[in-house]
């Protein structure tokens, strides 16, 4: 994540390290899932009471950071360019994971989970940044809160189950709606937006590429899985099945 200052770019190290723990969070999360998925251990310990909250956090805390990165991200010189690279990247890896586990069980295949969510905030992000009253993206939060807590729910196409107002949702293993979810992507990109350049710049949160490097170990890792998040998203899940499958075949 980076953000310029006089078109001078800086590293914030903190969102770095940030992203890095929910990413090994999602991995243990995902990890423990396997588990029940494949029959090692009750499968509603993953899906259900403590381990669904676990799995909740983890991803409102991928959304939030989003959403405070993106409005940061947008004071660079370079921001447009970068916007849509990214916003390209999640949406064709979105489509994706939705045609790959169509083809594995279209019962229950993933037709808006938190990636296509963030393609999604990602775009309303791109319009909302353009507001220059920062009340505005508070006024929308406040919106956002008062329909997810009225729970308003309306008998709409199927199609439109993703909008998180239908009274039935259909089955799918991973289902992030828009309601309520997009509260913690609107929650990021207003601190992103009460947040100045001034302040920012000389907060302990920023770090450039060397003195980066001076942190150690541990938050050089965190760092560098935070930086690669996407990647090691899209990657572990195909590796942890492979592995469970090999293990499988060898115990049996």
């Amino acid at each position: 994540m980076i953000v310029s200052k006089k078109k001078k770019f800086v590293r914030i190290l903190f969102l770095d390290i940030l992203r890095g723990v929910a990413v090994l969070a999602m991995i243990c999360y995902h990890f423990f899932w396997d588990l029940g998925f494949f029959g090692y251990i009750d499968f509603s310990l993953a899906t259900t009471g403590f381990g669904l909250a676990v799995a909740q956090i983890i991803g409102s805390s991928f959304i939030l950071i989003s959403g405070f990165s993106l409005n940061l991200s947008s004071r660079s010189t370079n921001f447009h360019r970068n916007f849509w690279w990214r916003f390209v990247k999640l949406l064709s890896l979105s489509s994706l994971i939705s045609f790959v586990t169509l083809i594995f069980d279209k019962n229950n295949f993933i037709f808006f989970g938190i990636l296509h969510l963030l393609t999604f905030c990602s775009l309303i992000g791109f319009i909302l940044i353009k507001a220059k009253n920062t009340y505005f993206i508070f006024l929308i939060l406040l919106i956002t809160i008062f329909i997810s807590i009225t729970n308003w729910k309306f008998d709409l196409p199927v199609q439109m189950s993703w909008l998180g107002l239908n009274l039935i949702v259909p089955n799918t293993s991973d289902f992030y709606p828009v309601i309520p979810w997009i509260i913690y992507f609107f929650m990021g990109l207003w601190l992103g937006k009460i947040l100045n350049n001034e302040n920012l710049y000389i907060s302990k949160w920023v770090f450039n590429e060397k003195e980066m490097l001076d942190h150690g170990s541990i938050f050089k890792f965190l760092s560098l899985s935070g930086r690669n998040s996407l990647l090691i998203y899209i990657l572990h899940q195909p590796i942890f099945f492979s592995l469970f499958l090999i293990f499988n075949r060898i115990m049996s």
